[in-house]
């Protein structure tokens, strides 16, 4: 299993190995059907939309809006010719990242806003890479590279998280990391949590950083237990979750208040 998001209704999960993305109800913890993917997406997370959800299931540069009803795609939104990836919704738009190691560099990493009701691209950002993303309080925060490319590239430019303007796609705002970004999430009203790991080693070091949204600076750092295949990082009820794929758990960290 790799990516999870979830609301109080469902839960969607992307299972790489049998390709395909698993919709779970949330209120009686069964299976209820699930969506195919090419078994080879790469990056990206399904992003719930209320009776659907927002999703990658190819490297063909679309993503798709799958009915949580029927399981089946009702909307395709064609995004670039490379790979593309859903980050969040921020102001009420759809935000998708993509990558396409052919283009100028300038023009490599592109943010892209779209309209949901219409299925169309409004306005895309180039320039910003954003291997990790979330929304805290209608903007979006993004940082890190896409990680699946021959290309080498910049070590700085995958350390720092940008705070983007949900309505305009301004920078607002960037805090540098001396870590690899791995993910972000939430961490209530006014904070985003950060995890970063340092890969130069067998089993890398962790660190959770709680940045305070009304200030674009961090307040917080908190250690994480070694892994050496750490996981996906969701925050609900005051805690941090983070899953483990080599110790096979997920761990719970509170965060003081």
């Amino acid at each position: 299993m790799e990516g999870i998001t979830a609301d109080d209704r469902n839960v969607w999960v992307t299972d790489e190995d049998h390709a395909l993305l698993v919709h779970i109800d949330a209120r009686t913890n069964r299976v209820v059907g699930s969506a195919p993917t090419t078994g080879d997406v790469g990056v990206g997370t399904a992003i719930v939309d209320g009776d659907s959800a927002w999703a990658q299931v190819s490297n063909t540069g679309d993503v798709v809006r799958i009915s949580a009803r029927s399981n089946k795609v009702t909307e395709v939104v064609h995004v670039r010719d490379a790979p593309v990836w859903p980050i969040a919704i921020a102001d009420g738009a759809l935000w998708v990242a993509s990558f396409d190691p052919n283009a100028p560099a300038d023009a490599a990493a592109q943010l892209h806003r779209i309209d949901r009701k219409h299925g169309k691209v409004t306005k895309t950002i180039s320039g910003v890479s954003s291997g990790v993303g979330t929304a805290v309080g209608g903007d979006l925060w993004v940082g890190g590279c896409y990680a699946y490319t021959p290309t080498p590239l910049p070590t700085a430019g995958c350390r720092v998280m940008r705070r983007i303007d949900g309505r305009t796609g301004a920078v607002k705002a960037e805090v540098p990391f001396g870590a690899t970004l791995f993910s972000a999430s939430p961490a209530g009203d006014n904070a985003v949590a950060v995890l970063t790991i340092d890969a130069q080693r067998n089993f890398p070091i962790m660190q959770l950083t709680v940045i305070d949204t009304r200030s674009n600076a961090p307040v917080a750092v908190y250690d994480v237990p070694p892994s050496q295949y750490p996981g996906n990082l969701a925050y609900g009820y005051g805690s941090a979750w983070l899953t483990d794929w080599s110790a096979n758990a997920v761990r719970r960290m509170q965060l003081e208040p």
